[in-house]
């Protein structure tokens, strides 16, 4: 029983007194929380992030023109013509990019923002939600490093958009192009929460739910094990989309040459 004038850290103990004697319950806000506020959250983040990259190998020729124009303390004080050298233009023409470069462009792009996306949460994780001193934060940071599960998602995202943005597949959606993404990256969150909650709950005595989960294994390697084979199968799993895409992306490569080289012919 909560009283009108219990103070936040009683609130949080009931609370907390109550997740750990009503796991089945309470599995069903950590499975909300690991798909909902967790991976979908974050996958869309990553996702729309993308959009704030410049990808060279996406962008338009006219965008990709590099002008070296002098400025500041280089430019020019005696009003005489720019010379050559210092009105040179890069043009990197998207259409002499093959599609295997620009799909690979997408892939770079989406995983830096991951790894970037990665890093802010590393610095919360350390530096606000782990206990204060040098050997917790250090335990946190290696711990969180070990599995990249944020570029490993953004990689499988990636699959989707070059279907869509360069091979043109109406079908590939937004809800499509981060469904793999948050299935891996929520079911990896949800199994991680769920063994803290269970080892949470069997600490707690006098409970059935000791008794229920007694034969459960608490050993530390369990979370380790899992985490790995989390990480194992999105790797697979990416490893083949990523393999067919590519045949196709090499299909259209050898086609799209085809072409030049009729059209060169005639000429």
């Amino acid at each position: 029983q909560v009283g009108p004038n219990a103070s936040a850290d009683e609130i949080q103990a009931v609370a907390k007194t109550w997740a750990q004697q009503h796991v089945g319950v309470f599995s069903i806000f950590v499975f909300l929380n690991a798909f909902i506020v967790a991976a979908m959250v974050e996958e869309l983040s990553k996702y729309f992030g993308y959009f704030m990259v410049e990808t060279p190998d996406l962008m338009d020729p006219d965008d990709l023109q590099l002008e070296d124009a002098p400025t500041g303390r280089n430019s020019p004080t005696n009003g005489s013509a720019l010379t050559p050298a210092n009105t040179s233009v890069t043009h990197l023409n998207k259409s002499t990019s093959s599609n295997v470069s620009r799909g690979a462009g997408v892939t770079v792009a989406m995983v830096a923002v991951a790894v970037g996306f990665a890093c802010s949460e590393n610095l919360l994780y350390v530096f606000i939600y782990t206990p204060p001193g040098i050997t917790n934060e250090i335990a946190t940071l290696v711990a969180r490093s070990m599995f990249p599960i944020h570029p490993l998602c953004a990689a499988i995202q990636s699959v989707g958009v070059v279907n869509r943005d360069i091979l043109g597949d109406d079908k590939a959606q937004l809800g499509r192009v981060i469904f793999a993404a948050v299935v891996l990256h929520g079911a990896f969150d949800f199994v991680l929460m769920l063994l803290a909650l269970i080892e949470n709950s069997k600490k707690t005595s006098g409970t059935k739910i000791e008794d229920e989960l007694k034969d459960l294994d608490s050993s530390d390697l369990l979370p380790l094990c899992i985490s790995v084979g989390m990480v194992i199968i999105g790797v697979f799993y990416y490893t083949c989309l990523s393999a067919h895409q590519r045949k196709r992306l090499n299909e259209l490569d050898v086609q799209k040459k085809g072409k030049s080289g009729s059209s060169n012919s005639l000429v």
